[in-house]
């Protein structure tokens, strides 16, 4: 996956070395965190969207209360 990152920070370069348009803000889908590295290495604003359901997020959120309260183990 290391690729990845790479490949996109070179593509951000590589379109803003034309006159014509500019990448000056990355909205990504919160499970790919690499594009959020890439655009803080590139000084670039971000947002995250989530685009799985709200039960997924909410799940995610308050794992570790679900935790503490003993409905499910660490495991």
């Amino acid at each position: 996956m290391n690729a990845i990152p790479s490949f996109v920070e070179e593509l951000v370069l590589k379109i803003d070395e034309k006159d014509e348009e500019k990448i000056t803000f990355v909205i990504a889908d919160g499970a790919m965190g690499f594009l959020f590295d890439v655009a803080e290495k590139l000084n670039l604003p971000r947002a995250a969207v989530w685009t799985a359901s709200t039960w997924t997020l909410a799940t995610l959120l308050n794992i570790s209360m679900v935790i503490e309260d003993g409905v499910i183990d660490e495991n």
